[in-house]
């Protein structure tokens, strides 16, 4: 029982039902000891994340609705400038009809350990390094009963045939398929470093460096969960035409254009599909002065930069040039259809300048400023960005993912001040 997908009339959607019940268990333990010039500390983190989702995403019928021209102004016949979604509605005349066969019940697991340690050492009296390293185990995503299915894509741009594979199975060609569909990184080692010299007993020069991972969103796992054999999405899309042949009673009428979705992720490497742990790196150089007692500037450099950050693109697109589409699609004639497929692609690169001045108790009053003059850089957006500000999806361009995608971030900011006061009221005890 439930609504029915429907869209769209005035801006409407509705109809998904949706529960979820995300549980998370964290664990960490941390040990200091000081010996000497060292100061010594190691810890450990661990940490259990269950996603179980039911959405019904296209369980019940999803209909689409365009301004038909069986709907279109009688002065209008060809329905070029006119015609009534909501009319298209009331006579149960849609244009793209979408139903999902199968279960939308989802059980995710992963689970995360991060041992650590860091050495905190004043080499001399001016001069105090910190070391570390940390080692990040992020394996992808399982599902409980083994619910997850990918595609196997040896090349991008063809012509090798891609081969859908389960998580579980021994698929022929391919070989024994990991719980996750993607082999798990081992390698995540992350070191860090610091360094602060005092120059004198007002000026302090420090700098550093670390590498940090981030696991993948569960949120594309579970688009795996959803591809056949678990579920099947059927896609039925009917042209406008004067006498409307898909109606909200018959899905797939004889004679419209039929398809199926499916979803992909990762990149393969020595004939399997893995998906690299994102990282990324920092590092900063700073200079701080104190001007007096209670006043202090400082002045950054800010650098940062992220590898195998997700890019969710379309593969089977054809190759460029005039006539058909499917004679050009890289795994014609074995397969004419697009799908969906995240790839550890993207890059990141970021700069900035920081300055900030800083005074405190001066006659009631702290005061904050900074400033922050920057440029942010990406070969793509996030794996779930969408539109953001009216710039739509990024280009897809298979041949050129990293060049031709490479600009301004959407969310690039050159400049930022930043200025903040704190008064303490002279009055009642102790001040306000």
């Amino acid at each position: 029982d439930g609504f029915a997908h429907i869209s769209t009339f005035g801006g409407a959607n509705f109809g998904i039902p949706t529960v979820t019940r995300d549980n998370a268990f964290q664990y960490q333990d941390t040990v200091s000891i000081s010996k000497g010039s060292h100061e010594l500390r190691m810890g450990f983190q661990f940490a259990r994340f269950q996603l179980n989702n039911a959405t019904l995403n296209y369980i019940l019928p999803s209909y689409g609705f365009t301004t038909t021209p069986y709907s279109a102004s009688v002065s209008d016949p060809t329905g070029v400038n006119g015609g009534s979604q909501f009319a298209d509605f009331l006579l149960g005349y849609s244009q793209n009809n979408q139903v999902t066969s199968g279960s939308g019940q989802i059980y995710l697991r992963r689970t995360n350990v991060a041992p650590w340690f860091e050495d905190t050492w004043r080499v001399t009296r001016k001069l105090t390094a910190t070391l570390g390293l940390r080692w990040d185990f992020m394996p992808p995503w399982t599902e409980n009963t083994n619910k997850i299915g990918n595609v196997y894509v040896p090349q991008l741009n063809g012509p090798t045939i891609p081969t859908p594979i389960q998580a579980g199975v021994n698929v022929s060609g391919y070989g024994q398929v990991s719980r996750s569909t993607l082999n798990t990184n081992h390698n995540n080692w992350a070191p860090r470093v610091g360094l602060a010299y005092r120059v004198h007993s007002a000026t302090v020069v420090r700098v550093g460096y670390g590498m940090f991972f981030d696991a993948q969103i569960g949120n594309t796992t579970v688009d795996m969960v959803r591809n056949p054999p678990f579920q099947t999405r059927l896609i039925v899309s009917a042209p406008d035409v004067v006498f409307p042949v898909l109606t909200l009673k018959n899905l797939s009428p004889v004679g419209v254009s039929v398809s199926s979705s499916y979803f992909a992720q990762g990149q393969a490497v020595n004939g399997k599909m893995e998906f690299p742990t994102p990282y990324i790196q920092q590092w900063n150089l700073s200079l701080e002065h104190e001007v007096l007692p209670n006043w202090a500037v400082t002045a950054a450099y800010v650098g940062s930069t992220g590898r195998h950050l997700s890019y969710s693109g379309i593969a089977n697109i054809p190759y460029p040039g005039p006539g058909s589409l499917n004679p050009r699609r890289p795994y014609n004639p074995t397969l004419t259809s697009i799908f969906q497929f995240a790839m550890p692609r993207s890059n990141s690169y970021y700069d900035g300048l920081q300055l900030k001045s800083e005074m405190r108790a001066f006659h009631g009053f702290t005061m904050l400023n900074s400033y922050t003059w920057a440029k942010s850089i990406d070969t793509a957006q996030e794996i779930r960005a969408g539109s953001l500000n009216g710039t739509g999806y990024q280009a897809i361009d298979n041949w050129d993912l990293d060049g031709h995608g490479r600009g301004r971030s959407a969310f690039d900011q050159r400049q930022r001040f930043v200025t903040s006061l704190i008064h303490d009221i002279p009055f009642g005890k102790g001040g306000v």
